[in-house]
């Protein structure tokens, strides 16, 4: 939840160029309602089990963890874990071109 802030920024900042979805693995799922009503969170939000094909095709092992995919469906970029501007820093590279 400390990378909702700024994910939301984000998500606000390039919602021409961005696509948020968030995935929950979280195992009490009436807790996660309240924290994405209570940030307001403005992107697509999902529950897949911790053991779920979707984790391990991924490579989920903390939280956050974050996956870039480009449009054309490759794997751009990976992070687990919060980390200061690294949203930021990844929207400069691949939303601006710089």
């Amino acid at each position: 939840m400390a990378a909702f802030p700024e994910l939301k920024e984000a998500a606000i900042r390039y919602e021409e160029k961005l696509t948020v979805i968030g995935i929950s693995h979280d195992e009490k799922n009436e807790e996660w309602k309240e924290a994405l009503t209570r940030f307001a969170v403005p992107w697509l939000n999902l529950h897949a089990p911790r053991k779920s094909e979707l984790n391990l095709t991924y490579g989920v092992n903390g939280i956050p963890h974050q996956v870039w995919i480009s449009p054309e469906g490759t794997v751009i970029a990976w992070w687990t874990g919060f980390i200061v501007k690294e949203v930021d820093r990844h929207a400069g590279k691949y939303l601006n071109g710089q």
